[in-house]
């Protein structure tokens, strides 16, 4: 809390715990007055230290295939999970959320916000923020669990095989293919444009917006790609995309277009940064997000192998009386055969 008029760089922070037997979140406050941004930050942080039980926590959490999933029947075999801390949800997000409510204690409220069911993006034109990110920004939940790119996941982009597998970053650039993404996406990929690299310039240039940006976008629209986690994309294809003789039927271009660290953000002010920060390195260092998302995907059904496929499929092209000479000429060949020997034998 802060008094800009009356009182100028004071604020009021959280202090210590005040017992009581009411279901309210009573703490004590007091009022400090640092002398720089780094010193308020530090405030902040210092004054969620042990004061986590109970905090009125606004959280936000929507669907997203399959980091945050609903369909979590089978994920009891794997890990023990409580759908009512977890708000019904499962996959790598929802356990790790459900292990960070379960450590801090908050007494948590779950948006419904539909606003808030996205990850959002900046207009850059319009000054707005949309989804999540403004859900953050403008107060109305302190911290979003869906998992979003900071740097170190893995970019790849996905086609279908009917068409000519394309292998690099500059064969895609080169083809007639158009991306389609999310708006969140593509404003992502803005600054890593390479101003060197034309045919990327024009290939970024020609994005078009989708939703939902799974990979059945390409099955809608011809000569179409879209981007996704690496990840993702691999367990998509698995559980989704395969034939009758397991060869996967969606190509993956074998370089990425960049990495990204997956992160979670938290509102300004939040007291408690620090301390998840700690608490998400643990887990992280534990390699429990790895292991929560390996046992999600084999909850859901996720095949460990998938069938290499050693011979490329023949592309569609029209077919031409030019592609057909031959085929024709041996046929008149046969028949000019087949005559003569007949004529032969009758008259013989």
């Amino acid at each position: 809390m802060t008094f800009p008029v009356s009182c100028p760089n004071t604020y009021v922070i959280y202090d210590g715990k005040q017992k009581t037997n009411a279901s309210l979140y009573d703490r004590t406050i007091k009022l400090v007055q640092p002398r720089s941004f780094n010193e308020l930050f530090q405030y902040i942080s210092d004054s969620g230290k042990e004061l986590s039980e109970g905090y009125p926590l606004r959280a936000g959490m929507f669907n997203r295939f399959p980091t945050s999933i609903t369909k979590c029947d089978k994920i009891h075999y794997y890990v023990p999970y409580d759908k009512d801390i977890a708000d019904g949800f499962c996959g790598s997000d929802g356990l790790i959320m459900q292990d960070t409510l379960k450590y801090f204690k908050f007494n948590t409220i779950f948006s419904r916000d539909k606003n808030c069911d996205r990850y959002g993006y900046m207009n850059r034109v319009k000054g707005t923020v949309t989804g999540s990110l403004g859900c953050i920004i403008n107060g109305e939940i302190n911290i979003s669990f869906n998992s979003r790119f900071m740097g170190h996941i893995n970019f790849r982009f996905t086609t279908l095989t009917r068409y000519p597998k394309i292998k690099t970053l500059q064969e895609l650039y080169a083809s007639n293919n158009v991306l389609y993404t999310s708006a969140s996406v593509r404003d992502l990929l803005r600054p890593l444009e390479n101003p060197n690299n034309t045919m990327q310039a024009a290939f970024l240039k020609k994005t078009k917006l989708h939703l939902p940006t799974d990979i059945g976008v390409i099955l809608k629209i011809k000569d179409s790609v879209t981007l996704g986690r690496k990840t993702d994309v691999i367990t998509e294809i698995s559980l989704k995309y395969l034939s009758d003789n397991g060869t996967p039927l969606v190509y993956q271009v074998d370089q990425c277009f960049d990495s990204y660290y997956l992160s979670y953000i938290s509102r300004f002010g939040f007291p408690f940064t620090k301390q998840l920060r700690i608490f998400m390195q643990r887990l992280l260092e534990a390699g429990l997000p790895n292991a929560y998302y390996r046992w999600t995907t084999q909850a859901l059904g996720r095949p460990q192998k998938w069938t290499d496929q050693k011979v490329e499929p023949r592309t569609f092209s029209k077919i031409t009386m030019q592609d057909q000479r031959i085929p024709f000429c041996l046929l008149l060949f046969g028949y000019i055969v087949a005559t003569i020997t007949f004529a032969f034998e009758k008259f013989r």
